[in-house]
């Protein structure tokens, strides 16, 4: 049996697997490309690398026809006997640019809270120093972020968000936290 590893990522990938024999192998993947694994496989070989390498989301090209990728993301996808087609290399890498803005602008959400509390934390310090009157008040706090320049690839979007957290109006509630307000501007 023969086996392709396709790789969906932007950087070159250092594939390592063992073999049921024990033999440790590696093959290197450039980015968006594949590879023919060279050994001539027995199916209690593939079955192991996929044991293996699934626990971090290696996927059969099939698999990825017939299912939504969800978190944890993968670049890896393999297929057996046949290579990886073009275009599920090409779909795994969108499913994953997806899923990488949406987990940047969470991150970015709760970077916005935690600096908020930082925040609240610090007035109350001050607070209790009396170094700003007991009445002083945040009561919204805004955290802007911005790319001046595109990091890595150029068709890249910028990022241009802004979040205003805390307990005065407006607020966008969400989740049971403090309101979270996110506006977003393509440049």
């Amino acid at each position: 049996m023969r086996m392709y590893v396709a790789y969906a990522g932007i950087q070159r990938h250092e594939f390592q697997y063992r073999l049921k024999n024990g033999q440790m192998r590696q093959r290197s993947i450039e980015l968006m490309s594949q590879t023919v694994l060279p050994d001539d496989l027995t199916q209690e070989d593939v079955n192991y690398i996929i044991d293996q390498k699934e626990m971090y989301g290696f996927i059969s090209m099939d698999e990825l026809k017939s299912k939504k990728l969800e978190k944890p993301r993968t670049c890896l996808i393999y297929s057996i006997d046949r290579p990886v087609s073009a275009l599920a290399i090409q779909t795994l890498y969108q499913m994953n640019q997806s899923l990488l803005v949406d987990e940047g602008v969470r991150n970015r959400q709760l970077m916005a809270i935690a600096a908020n509390k930082a925040a609240d934390t610090l007035m109350e310090a001050q607070k209790a120093a009396e170094l700003v009157p007991p009445d002083a008040d945040m009561t919204n706090f805004r955290v802007e972020v911005q790319d001046l320049e595109p990091h890595g690839r150029p068709e890249q979007e910028l990022v241009n968000e802004a979040y205003i957290v805390g307990e005065g109006e407006p607020q966008d509630v969400r989740a049971g936290q403090r309101g979270v307000k996110t506006s977003k501007r393509k440049k």
